[in-house]
């Protein structure tokens, strides 16, 4: 196969563009590059993919090159069948069980060719930008030249395969279905500066209308809640390759979600304590183990015209507490004497602000953060941030203990989390003194 897909990449250009598809679900496509709607690094590759199942479709040059490919992706799809029975026995299911979730008779199987010329600056290019991949399983063979490489524990592994030794990997919708006990390869193709790289890699999915979940064995609301996202393969594969989804954006939204929660659990129960309150005060009054977190993520492209621009407008958060971080870039301002000042947040680093709520309940004791986002002509900015509220159907009202009629009177209105939050997002609530 190696072979065949080497002349077919010497074909005249003409005789090729007769396979160049428009869509990312055409059968049959060919070109150069990995996504060119959302790579911006200089690739050194050409491909050509096409669907062998269910239904087969292939080139029909040069000579020979249909007849190959269909041998090929046969021996393949059986050499898939058993590893996929032998995982899900390793899992503790039948043995049948991931081909009937996936409906693996009527599965995706493409053949993915790719060509990487000797480049004479390695360095300021790459073969394939990291990505794991969509489907069950991957296999792949080469022409004995390295190139590939597999992340391990943080690092960049060279994968070096002998010529027509099979190597399998797993894809995103294995790991999926078995709720991240399997993980998806995460792997990238190296260029070089001797020779050639040719690799055949051959994706088996689920069937495209197939909506692959975690496996109920698998999923416990409280200690193993379900990972993923769910929806067809079909569906996934579109949103994948035209750039608009990260494959497992679930998993670390999810991660992401948890450490920060915990984070404000712990600030909480010092709020409380600093105000005089029992330690968990504050948790209990807002029903905080039914709260609402709300994650916002922020993307300000870099503006010609700052001046004439803003990002967000100046505004205070609903909530208990805003956990944040961003890239790096400045932009983030709060007032402080009615004046503004500039928060620079170095990447990585939690940045956290008090909310309407908190100061409702601690009756002004805390001051919710008046802040705005500003737009610069040099980066984008982008920002993550995390509104950790009370349950939508609890009243946040003053603590007892912080109010006096004639020194401290209640200053703030009381309504639901939900109803305040539904009259500040339709600007039908002033302020939070009503």
């Amino acid at each position: 196969m190696i072979e065949v897909f080497q002349e077919f990449c010497n074909l005249p250009e003409e005789e090729k563009q007769e396979f160049h598809g428009n869509h990312v679900m055409d059968p049959i496509r060919c070109g150069t590059g990995f996504n060119p709607s959302t790579d911006k690094v200089n690739l050194r590759r050409d491909h050509l993919k096409f669907y062998t199942y269910p239904e087969f479709h292939s080139p029909n040059k040069p000579v020979g090159f249909s007849e190959i490919a269909l041998e090929l992706s046969k021996r393949n799809r059986e050499v898939a069948i058993v590893i996929l029975k032998a995982i899900s026995k390793s899992l503790g299911l039948e043995e049948s069980y991931i081909d009937k979730a996936s409906n693996f008779k009527l599965g995706l199987q493409i053949v993915a060719a790719n060509f990487y010329p000797a480049c004479p600056e390695p360095e300021r290019a790459i073969g394939i930008p990291p990505h794991s991949d969509h489907g069950l399983l991957t296999l792949l063979v080469d022409n004995g030249i390295s190139g590939l490489q597999i992340k391990h524990k943080g690092k960049w592994i060279n994968v070096n395969l002998l010529p027509n030794a099979l190597f399998a990997h797993i894809g995103d919708h294995l790991e999926i279905l078995s709720n991240g006990k399997y993980k998806g390869v995460l792997h990238q193709a190296l260029a070089n500066d001797k020779a050639t790289r040719i690799s055949i890699a051959m994706p088996h999915g689920p069937s495209l209308d197939t909506v692959i979940r975690p496996a109920p064995e698998f999923v416990d609301n409280e200690s193993h809640p379900p990972k993923y996202i769910e929806i067809t393969y079909k569906e996934y594969v579109e949103l994948l390759l035209s750039g608009k989804i990260y494959s497992k954006f679930r998993e670390i939204a999810l991660e992401f979600s948890k450490r920060n929660r915990g984070v404000v659990t712990v600030l909480l129960k010092a709020i409380s304590k600093s105000l005089g309150l029992e330690e968990r005060y504050i948790n209990k009054a807002a029903d905080f183990e039914l709260g609402l977190q709300l994650p916002a993520a922020n993307y300000y492209p870099a503006c010609p015209e700052p001046e004439k621009a803003i990002g967000i407008p100046a505004h205070y958060d609903h909530g208990l507490l805003t956990t944040l971080v961003n890239n790096g870039v400045s932009g983030l301002q709060v007032t402080h004497k009615e004046k503004w000042f500039n928060v620079h947040i170095p990447a990585n680093v939690l940045f956290v602000q008090v909310a309407d709520h908190l100061e409702i309940l601690s009756n002004g004791m805390y001051k919710s953060i008046e802040h705005r986002a500003l737009v610069n002509d040099k980066a984008t900015r982008m920002s993550i941030a995390l509104a950790h509220g009370p349950s939508l159907d609890t009243i946040i009202r003053l603590a007892p203990e912080l109010v006096d009629s004639k020194s401290h009177p209640p200053a703030y209105v009381q309504i639901t989390y939900k109803a305040f939050l539904e009259l500040q997002q339709t600007g039908k609530l002033r302020d939070k003194f009503g």
